[in-house]
């Protein structure tokens, strides 16, 4: 019994695997009469930007994008909007691919039962 209670912490250890991920915003932060605005990536939203960094009196902080980065995240970038991932990225140019099925050949002439027409 003792063996089973000694096994029991490393065994919850072991058994738990949680998938990390973090939620990212695109702050956009203007001054009080919003003729100067400047854009930040963060990991805090806006209230809890403001209250981690310093606010000039009258600043206005709000979210502009948000997306989730999953996997491990610790000593890493913020990872980059997947969305503007998806619209800088170029299409590849068309290729000529051929029909999956190809058309139906025309079917040949059968030849003619009339009778010929003769010309005098």
């Amino acid at each position: 019994m003792k063996e089973m209670k000694s096994l029991l912490p490393l065994f919850l250890l072991l058994s738990q695997s949680a998938p990390a991920e973090y939620r990212a915003f695109r702050l956009q932060i203007s001054n009080a009469d919003g003729s100067e605005s400047r854009e930040e990536i963060s990991t805090l939203d806006p209230d809890q930007y403001r209250g981690y960094h310093t606010a000039k009196q009258g600043e206005r902080i709000v979210y502009t994008a948000t997306w989730m980065c999953r996997g491990r995240t610790s000593d890493l970038p913020i990872c980059p909007n997947p969305r503007e991932l998806a619209s800088t990225e170029t299409p590849e140019a068309p290729t000529q691919q051929q029909p999956l099925t190809p058309a139906p050949a025309a079917a040949p002439a059968a030849p003619s039962e009339s009778p010929a027409i003769q010309t005098p």
